[in-house]
Parts: structure tokens; sequence; C-alpha cells
């Protein structure tokens, strides 16, 4: 236990002294800041049940593992062991978690859900192990097979989800990334947008800085972030970029790159 919470002291440490700052994340607020009806909040838990899980958290091959866990742990009565009362409270806790944070991981933020993935395959080992020591000899042969497939499952799993020609994102982004990046200082504060996840523009021309959407940036919003320090603006919007109010703050063009443009903004 004491090797165990040495581990978590620095990434408890990091927790109370950052996540204090991220006033108005939703992260922070989660189900108490929520927006989202009662009918959105079951379609995100049954995509995440049915797509998320066993797709991205397990990998196909390993579902069988997963149910196999379950069975085994009822048909040896492993839950009887003193130490299932540990497991027991912190899958308690990550489910807690994932119901406090439902709304703000939705369908797509499934990076959220690593605080699961040692529960998860803890059971996957125990359903895969149970299932090789079998008397049944071609139980043995199946966890032998599945093992083997299982990287090859996942390859192509992820050949469908990442295509560089849809990306679901602006792909110039991708495409123009360092031209992007180096066309200005690194440490410079910008505007970016459109941005639906108000993340991926940021991420693609590494800088920090003021996201938008759905072209939602007036004169007065720009205005204040060059108060804050923004020294450019990001842009794929033809609305925003041509708007007359908006262009009275853009000092000249930097960069073009594909449907991005990069301006200079006015102090």
């Amino acid at each position: 236990t004491l090797v165990i919470l040495s581990f978590a002291i620095l990434p408890i440490a990091w927790y109370a002294t950052v996540v204090p700052q991220w006033q108005g994340n939703l992260v922070v607020k989660g189900m108490l800041d929520n927006k989202e009806t009662a009918s959105k909040l079951l379609d995100y838990f049954w995509h995440n049940l049915i797509s998320t899980l066993p797709e991205l958290l397990l990998n196909y091959g390993s579902v069988v593992f997963f149910l196999a866990g379950f069975y085994f742990l009822f048909k040896r009565q492993s839950f009887k062991d003193p130490r299932f009362i540990l497991i027991l409270a912190l899958s308690i806790i990550v489910l807690i978690y994932y119901l406090f944070e439902a709304n703000a991981i939705a369908k797509n933020h499934d990076y959220y859900f690593f605080p699961f993935f040692p529960l998860l395959f803890m059971l996957v080992a125990y359903g895969a192990y149970n299932l090789f020591i079998s008397k049944i000899n071609y139980l043995r042969y199946f966890t032998i097979v599945i093992l083997l497939l299982l990287p090859v499952i996942c390859h192509l799993g992820m050949r469908v989800r990442w295509n560089p020609d849809s990306p679901r994102f602006n792909k110039d982004l991708l495409i123009y990334k360092s031209a992007l990046q180096n066309a200005v200082p690194k440490d410079a504060l910008v505007v970016a947008g459109n941005d639906e996840s108000h993340f991926i523009f940021f991420y693609y021309i590494d800088k920090k800085g003021w996201g938008f959407d759905n072209d939602n940036l007036t004169p007065q919003m720009l205005k204040t972030m060059i108060e804050k320090g923004a020294k450019y603006l990001y842009t794929d919007s033809r609305i925003i970029d041509k708007n007359q109010e908006i262009v009275s703050y853009l000092d000249k063009l930097i960069l073009e790159k594909g449907t991005i443009k990069i301006y200079s903004l006015k102090k």
C-alpha cells in the first residue's frame, strides 16, 4: 500500500495544484453544471457501453476474456477473497468518476477512460488465465489464437478510425502542421478557429490562446483577447476575416496554407 501511495503522491499534488485553476472548465464542474437532457446522457452511456468499451478500451478480441473474467469471478467465488474489497472499492470510485464526468466525456473524449484500464485488464487477464488453464483442450487453443489475433484486430480497427484524408477536422491542420507551427513565435498567444472542440486547432499549431467555433468571434471578443495578450489570428473562416469590423483589428497576413490564414493583430 505504501509503495502504491508513493507513486500517487506526485499526480495527486499536480491535480491539487492545477485543477483549481481551471475556472469555467466543464471537466471540473462535471454533472454539477450539466446542461444535457436525460435522454442525451443515456445515449452517451449506451454509446460508450457498446462502442467505446469493446472497440477502444478492450479490443474486440478481448471481449470474450472480459466476459469470461466475470464468469470465473462468480464460478470460483473469487469475490470472497479479502483482496477483492480493494478492487471493488476502486471499481466503484471509477464508476462514480464516470457518472460525474459523463456530460464532459460525451461520445468523443474517450481519453478520460484511462483510469478504467487497470481494472478492465485485471478482469481480462483473469478470464484469459482461467480459459487457458481449463481442462477443456480447445479452450486453451482458443485462448492462444485470440491472444495472437489481438494486435491484428487492433491494427484493423485503427486503420478504419484514422483516415488522414478525412480526419474529422480541417485536414489542412494536419497537412501544413509544421508551417503553421513555425509561422509565429512558439510562445505567442493566438486566437484560433473555427474549432468545435476548442483544442484540436491548438494541438496542431502548437500554440496557446483562445478558440472559437461556428464563426462566433465578435469584434468585442477579439478586442478583449488582444488586450489579454493575443498577437495572432489563425482562421479557416472567410466569414471572420472578411468581416469589416474584425478586419480593423488585423495587421497583415503572415501565412496562408490551404484554407487556413494567419494574421498578425493590431495592438
